[in-house]
């Protein structure tokens, strides 16, 4: 471990790990949704794509929370995102979503097949963390976590899907994936003003999305895996 002679401002360390994570995400072609960027119209993706996230039903509303811009969310009502044929190949992607809750959220993050199909979606619930698909072939469960904010960590690849969070990891095999582009889906499960039960009041701060790359598994994650992991350390 290198050690410096002098003190290093935690600011100056916190943001040279941001800017390593945006530039490896970038390169990976994956997009990073900042709570900072968001506006009601729209929620520009920050990593030099041109994606934008768009409202699906009520308002969003972004404010601070715990120190740092969030979407947030209300209970029973749909104020998250979609951002349309983000996921190419739903067979195989990652992402992984910066958020806060005090009571359960339920709906976190989803990817929605375009026609229909097998939606998988992340979901804070009073038994823990559950990332599931809707036909009930594979669910992965790992506790709630603590802390003012929460790093977790998902990925599909071959038919499995897992969950990471706080060094923790559970999988689940057996998926069943339809073909086809599928949308993302932030702080709700589906396209519709509907399902207000799984409409909890969580805090966003971030959502990142590597389609087609497993980073929890793929060795040409590598790199990708060690910035997020010095952004958990210093920013979660």
């Amino acid at each position: 471990m290198l050690t410096l002679p002098f003190s290093v401002p935690e600011a100056a360390l916190t943001d040279g790990e941001t800017r390593r994570l945006s530039r490896l995400t970038r390169e990976a072609g994956g997009i990073w949704l900042r709570a900072a960027d968001g506006q009601p119209e729209g929620w520009p993706a920050a990593t030099g794509s041109a994606a934008i996230a768009l409202p699906v039903a009520e308002t969003p509303v972004f404010a601070p929370h715990r120190t740092r811009p969030a979407l947030h969310l209300t209970t029973g009502e749909n104020r998250g995102f979609r951002l349309p044929d983000a996921v190419p190949d739903p067979s195989r992607w990652s992402a992984a979503i910066l958020w806060a809750a005090d009571a359960p959220a339920l709906a976190l993050l989803a990817v929605r097949p375009e026609r229909g199909g097998n939606p998988l979606h992340l979901s804070d619930t009073e038994e823990g963390l559950v990332f599931r698909d809707d036909d009930g072939t594979a669910s992965a469960t790992l506790p709630r976590g603590q802390g003012p904010w929460r790093l977790t960590v998902l990925a599909c690849a071959d038919g499995r899907l897992t969950l990471g969070q706080d060094g923790g990891q559970a999988s689940a095999q057996g998926l069943r994936v339809p073909p086809g582009a599928a949308h993302l889906l932030v702080g709700h499960r589906s396209l519709r003003r509907g399902m207000r039960k799984t409409l909890g009041a969580g805090r966003i701060a971030g959502v990142w999305l590597w389609p087609g790359l497993d980073i929890l598994s793929d060795a040409e994650a590598a790199a990708l895996r060690d910035a997020l992991d010095g952004f958990r350390q210093w920013e979660v």
